[in-house]
């Protein structure tokens, strides 16, 4: 008997390409619905979910902007917050990391005047 299986042809292909597309966005329908929170009481307006109170490495680079290794230059130099451990793995609080954010100095755009070009300026 012959051993070599046989092949697909293109058409037949694409069907199972097409079905397996089609249970992917099927399955990823229904993650999402299984993420949204329920109100009590059966009501009709899902509550949203509040965002993670503790961010991973990869949340923060994300969050920042900035690689791994810039983190933990920051880190050790006592300019970013320190993580946690929290079951083996470090995790940074969201509020820490956020307030670090807010408290980054304001980008200066040309034009902007200064204190310095201000008092130099007014003159008699």
């Amino acid at each position: 008997m012959n051993s070599i299986p046989k092949r697909d042809s293109p058409a037949i292909k694409a069907a199972k390409r097409k079905k397996r597309a089609e249970i992917a966005v099927a399955a990823h329908k229904a993650m999402l619905e299984g993420m949204k929170a329920h109100p009590p009481n059966g009501g009709e307006q899902p509550v949203p979910r509040p965002p993670p109170l503790l961010l991973s490495v990869h949340d923060v680079t994300w969050l920042t902007g900035f690689s791994y290794p810039t983190i933990w230059k920051h880190i050790r130099a006592g300019l970013f917050p320190r993580g946690k451990r929290c079951f083996g793995k470090t995790m940074w609080i969201r509020a820490e990391v956020e307030a670090w954010i807010a408290a980054l100095p304001q980008q200066k755009l040309k034009g902007d005047q200064s204190s310095e070009t201000e008092g130099r300026r007014a003159g008699p």
